[in-house]
């Protein structure tokens, strides 16, 4: 029986010590009905949004009175993040800074002052912005969460060639059970290697279960690594295979850390040789 489980990594997955991503705004272009690769595959299902900045010039709405600091509504969700401006007239004399004078909810389309900033209590303003428009699962791209690819679908509202915006959320480490199951088996023969006289391969302490499941946890980290770094059309890939080889240092250190007062220290450093458990 090995020393953690498959509900018990994957408890641990969930709870973010090995996070899901929620990527905003990835920029794709959809050619004819060609399959594109997103920077990851696991996706959470309809946690996606495909947008497209359909008209550049800025929409105008007001007058919009804001009161205290509750959220206004505006007309259209799905914000383009930073082009937001408020203003106290058409003229755009008198411009309010975001974030000092009021904030946005881009995804939902709201607007509300900040209590310190320069916007008047029950002051009205003029919106202007610009927003996406949002396509349908589909109807407009088929999406292979697994894969992590989207494509336009045949009759969509997509243009060929549209430049898309894409958000979307991962599944925690974007790992499968199959992997999992590797990984479980791989760190239980490395601690039975090196278990010290009096603990074997059936032993029940909450101590082994702990560290056993931290280096399953650091050998699923090490795989997201390498999958980050052999996915080079991704410009930052580097960069987030760095990210995944430092939780998996952490990981690995905290494990063994852990598993310290079951171990036999020169077995643990002599992995060719088998210990009595």
């Amino acid at each position: 029986m090995a020393f953690t489980t498959l509900s018990i990594v994957k408890k641990h997955l969930l709870s973010g010590v090995v996070a899901g991503l929620r990527i905003a705004d990835h920029v794709v272009q959809l050619n004819g009905t060609d399959e594109v690769e997103l920077p990851h595959h696991g996706l959470i299902e309809k946690s996606e949004a495909v947008k497209w900045i359909s008209e550049l010039k800025p929409t105008r709405e007001g007058p919009v009175q804001l009161t205290g600091t509750d959220w206004v509504n505006l007309n259209y969700g799905f914000l383009v993040p930073n082009t937001v401006v408020l203003s106290l007239s058409d003229a755009l004399t008198t411009l309010y800074t975001e974030e000092v004078d009021f904030q946005t909810d881009v995804t939902e389309g709201r607007i509300r002052r900040v209590e310190t900033g320069e916007i008047p209590d029950l002051q009205p303003v003029f919106a202007f912005y610009l927003h996406y428009r949002r396509f349908e699962s589909d109807a407009d791209y088929i999406i292979d969460y697994t894969a992590g690819t989207l494509r336009r679908a045949s009759g969509s509202a997509i243009p060929d060639g549209a430049h898309l915006f894409v958000d979307y959320e991962t599944i925690a480490g974007s790992v499968t059970d199959e992997l999992i199951l590797q990984a479980i088996d791989d760190v239980q023969d490395r601690i039975v290697r090196a278990l010290a006289q009096g603990y074997s391969g059936s032993s029940s302490d909450h101590g082994l279960q702990t560290g056993a499941t931290e280096l399953v946890l650091a050998v699923l980290a090490r795989a997201m690594a390498n999958e980050q770094l052999a996915r080079r059309l991704i410009t930052d890939s580097a960069e987030r295979a760095r990210e995944w080889q430092k939780m998996t240092d952490a990981l690995e250190a905290q494990g063994w850390r852990i598993l310290r007062p079951f171990l036999d220290p020169y077995l643990l450093h002599s992995p060719e040789k088998v210990s009595h458990a």
